[in-house]
């Protein structure tokens, strides 16, 4: 098995996901990805395209005969949900099975999606394959800024299966374009994608705190806001890692500070809450919570409002989980947190059982997407 820039990797479903996912495989074999990467495709639907735009063999279907053409040293596969089943039984477990007849290497398995497991493809490609699930940071840049360092890419083993030096080495390397390694149990991975999908939700909080200065004929900017969001956010933790763009709390006038504070550190107390009641152990548990957060602000910092809210429809999936977190933040959040800074600006005074209900909240916000991710993998 080549774990080099001339390893050989076939991709089994090119998406988003996959393009995505381009700095890695492109930037780990260089030239060689022209000739040592092959993709399939389900259909024809912008094939040429594709093929211009990557510069590299893209098949329609017929994996399992370019499996047995290209040999790949390691699998990338993102298809739908849907299609694994089929494309498994159909093509991988007859090609695992020849290289077990071969008494050939078998390739790593680099499954993109929190479902199936690894579990699944050992338990039906025998318990002497190689296979991981990958949830990457698919945002290594906000603009021109490159945030790879306050991003994450989730990786999850069976238990059963671990990986030796060489191989989890070079996942590191594989991924590091995208972001930080951080291996997490099955069990945390539905906690961990939730806690990442409501921590967008600060974005929310920077245009509401805005929109109320506005209705007083003040202005402040989400810029700014967000600014010293995460500079509080920042400061909390002992090991914030390296910022990739300056910011700071006194980008905004001082008697607005206490109550920024407030809702930003009460908000991230909530889903530091649900990631400990769930299991999820430190370091991991403020990795999960924090940086996703961070990374949210620092985009709210250097892109539009309108730029952000312009990209919700292409990222909200229907009945997706981004979609129910913005329908409950909207239901239940919005109105109470508007009242609240308006109340704040009348008195000066810090509420703190609001602020104990808004960490409530925001526990309470992470359970909910929590259940509804896991009904939507089954």
């Amino acid at each position: 098995m080549s774990l080099d820039q001339n390893m050989k990797m076939l991709i089994i479903g090119l998406g988003n996901l996959s393009g995505n996912m381009r700095p890695c495989y492109e930037g780990f074999l260089g030239e060689n990805m022209k000739t040592n990467v092959i993709a399939i495709k389900a259909t024809e639907n912008r094939l040429e395209e594709k093929r211009r735009e990557f510069g590299f063999e893209i098949c329609v279907g017929s994996t399992l005969e370019v499996l047995k053409r290209q040999r790949p040293d390691v699998i990338f596969t993102s298809p739908p949900p849907r299609e694994v089943p089929k494309t498994t039984e159909e093509c991988l477990i007859p090609y695992y099975q020849l290289l077990r007849e071969e008494g050939a290497e078998f390739p790593l398995l680099l499954n993109f999606a929190p479902d199936p497991s690894a579990s699944y493809f050992y338990d039906m490609l025998g318990e002497d394959i190689f296979a991981v699930n990958i949830l990457p940071n698919t945002r290594s840049h906000v603009e021109h800024i490159h945030c790879a360092s306050v991003s994450y890419n989730y990786v999850t083993f069976d238990e059963r299966h671990p990986w030796d030096n060489e191989k989890t080495d070079f996942l590191k390397r594989f991924l590091s374009p995208k972001g930080n390694y951080l291996e997490c149990r099955k069990d945390e991975v539905f906690p961990m994608l939730s806690i990442k999908t409501v921590g967008t939700m600060c974005f929310d909080m920077c245009c509401q705190i805005s929109d109320v200065l506005a209705e007083r004929g003040e202005e402040l900017s989400i810029k700014d806001i967000a600014s010293c969001m995460r500079r509080i956010h920042r400061d909390r933790l002992e090991h914030p890692g390296e910022n990739p763009y300056p910011c700071e709390i006194d980008d905004i006038p001082a008697e607005y500070v206490p109550f920024v504070r407030a809702s930003i550190l009460s908000f991230y107390d909530g889903h530091l809450d649900y990631a400990r009641d769930a299991g999820i152990q430190p370091p991991t548990d403020t990795l999960s919570t924090h940086f996703k957060m961070d990374l949210q602000l620092l985009s709210a910092q250097l892109q539009s409002r309108e730029k952000i809210e312009g990209s919700i429809p292409t990222r909200a999936t229907k009945g997706g989980v981004l979609e129910l977190t913005m329908k409950l933040y909207n239901d239940e959040c919005r109105e109470l947190y508007s009242d609240a800074f308006r109340t704040f600006l009348d008195t000066g005074v810090i509420d703190e059982d609001f602020f104990a209900r808004w960490r409530s909240l925001s526990y309470h916000l992470v359970d909910r997407v929590v259940e509804h991710s896991k009904r939507l993998s089954k």
